[in-house]
């Protein structure tokens, strides 16, 4: 696998409320390379394998990248750890449309969301292939140990009745959301949501309610937690996806279903 890391200077980017640890317009391999605002150098790399690509069409707001990995050609778009602080509540928001069918998916991960906390721990929010031409949307918290399927907490998944995901059609666009908030007297939280509708994997999956869980003891301490979108390891499908308008800040704002994506309503960048 080869690996192109794309540097740019530091940028920085305050707002009223929270700061702006990384803004990407993906509107092209210039707005890959220098990201309208981001707190650390190598805020962004791309990992390519076989002939995985990158290309760029027109998205929700201008330009967006589109990431075809298909056919166990991998294509990984890599956020830093260091414009991600796990430290603190934080929050992930990104417009993503898929360019086939995801609840058509053979077994194995399609496209998902992984944030390597420690050797033993991270979370995944990722859609999945459970064969026979079945999807699920599942939001992983912690792991077992590296390599295992197994997992310590499963806190939002919408397999069961799955109300949000179903809505999801090849060639739309749709605003992903992730949030981790911590409680200095209470414990921590992490919820996703699609379109500012919460993710939940109550069996009955018509009441959408907001989802919560712990988040796995030592998370506040690490700090090199990368993100990486798309697969994770040679041989894997990714698949064909877009990706335009990645927002990360140092505060959740807990409000996703009442804020625009493209520029928040309370995020002014300076």
């Amino acid at each position: 696998m080869r690996k192109l890391v794309i540097v740019f200077c530091f940028i920085f980017a305050a707002s009223l409320h929270a700061k702006v640890m990384l803004h990407s317009t993906f509107d092209s391999a210039a707005a890959i390379n220098k990201p309208a605002a981001a707190s650390c150098k190598n805020a962004l790399s791309v990992w390519t394998a076989g002939e995985g690509k990158i290309a760029f069409e027109d998205g929700m707001f201008g330009k967006a990248a589109r990431l075809h990995g298909k056919d166990k050609n991998i294509e990984i778009l890599k956020i830093n750890s260091m414009a991600v602080d796990f430290t603190n509540s934080g929050r992930i928001d990104f417009w993503l449309k898929f360019n086939e069918d995801p609840h058509k998916i053979k077994d194995g991960s399609y496209f998902y969301i992984l944030c390597d906390i420690s050797e033993s721990r991270n979370f995944k929010m990722g859609v999945s292939g459970l064969g026979d031409d079945q999807a699920q949307l599942t939001l992983w918290l912690g792991a077992s140990e590296r390599g295992s399927d197994k997992q310590l907490y499963n806190i939002a998944s919408d397999v069961k009745e799955p109300r949000v995901f179903l809505k999801i059609k090849p060639g739309e666009w749709h605003r992903y959301t992730i949030i981790w908030i911590k409680n200095a007297e209470k414990d921590d939280e992490l919820k996703t949501y699609i379109d500012g509708e919460t993710v939940e994997g109550s069996s009955r999956g018509a009441r959408l309610t907001d989802v919560t869980g712990k988040l796995p003891s030592g998370i506040a301490e690490e700090k090199w937690s990368d993100i990486h979108i798309g697969g994770n390891k040679e041989g894997s499908d990714t698949g064909d996806f877009s990706i335009d308008e990645l927002w990360i800040f140092n505060d959740p704002n807990d409000s996703p279903e009442k804020n625009g994506l493209a520029v928040p309503e309370n995020m002014k960048i300076k």
